[in-house]
């Protein structure tokens, strides 16, 4: 059979445009369920990184209630001070328990300072404006018994003499964000934690970045989450010469934005 170039290749370019086609249908395809696969997986996360906090920061609460009720019935300091040794040495995550009434300051560790009233404004679990009754987390800061990044839940009570005193639960946060950094999205992705007013990380599998701003959230969507966008996802942002992506939720009652995500090369790969 004499089969003529013109015709070889009237027939084999509707072809090769007809299998170009088809794997291009192919990839989009792929793309779009891989995309779909890693957006969920970093939404799974972020849902257990907001349960495993609550349940951390209600055993808090919790701790806090009973160690209130020691300065509540009767001031024995000593007790209490007692009560707090025992319970951060067998609580790797919490690391200080500590007292503020009157000008003085005690803590675990044997801490005890007086006539520091003048210098509170200057410790970042310090709020003059609370009531008796209100719990607060901390922002940020780096602990100057422990030389760690930490959080502390405060709690305001009025004790047994009537004087107004803050006690306080300490959380070491990169010993917190241990159970977290088993969440992984995808190949390169992790869960880390943004304080929504300033912006500061929280928690990062990259320890020198705590207490620095993220780079993914941005104030254009701190606006949107005080607007009551509190969920949702960041798209296309670029970190180290790499594009990257993050799904975000910060409906919680810490003050935090919970982020999981992972390299967009993760999805097209």
């Amino acid at each position: 059979m004499d089969i003529k170039p013109k015709h070889l290749i009237q027939t084999i370019i509707p072809l090769i445009v007809v299998v170009f086609l088809s794997l291009s249908y192919v990839g989009y395809s792929d793309l779009k369920v891989s995309r779909a696969a890693g957006y969920q997986q970093a939404k799974d996360n972020v849902s257990v990184a907001n349960e495993y906090l609550k349940i951390h920061f209600n055993s808090v609460e919790n701790h806090l209630y009973l160690l209130g009720q020691i300065l509540v019935r009767d001031v024995v300091i000593d007790e209490y001070i007692a009560m707090g040794d025992a319970l951060i040495a067998n609580q790797k995550k919490l690391s200080e328990v500590g007292l503020y009434s009157q000008g003085s300051y005690y803590g675990t560790h044997g801490i005890e300072v007086h006539n520091v009233a003048n210098k509170m404004e200057n410790r970042p679990w310090y709020n003059p404006n609370s009531k008796v009754g209100e719990s607060y987390i901390s922002p940020i800061y780096m602990s100057r018994t422990t030389d760690k990044w930490s959080v502390t839940v405060v709690k305001v009570i009025e004790m047994a003499n009537k004087q107004l005193a803050y006690i306080l639960l300490e959380t070491d946060v990169t010993e917190l964000y241990k159970q977290l950094a088993l969440l992984k999205t995808m190949k390169n992705g992790y869960v880390y934690v943004v304080d929504v007013n300033s912006r500061q990380i929280i928690m990062h599998p990259d320890h020198s970045r705590i207490g620095s701003l993220s780079v993914s959230v941005e104030p254009e969507l701190l606006q949107s989450i005080q607007e009551g966008e509190t969920q949702g996802a960041i798209d296309g942002y670029m970190y180290k010469m790499r594009w990257k992506f993050s799904v975000y939720d910060a409906d919680n009652a810490f003050g935090w934005i919970l982020l999981s995500g992972t390299i967009t090369q993760d999805i097209t790969s």
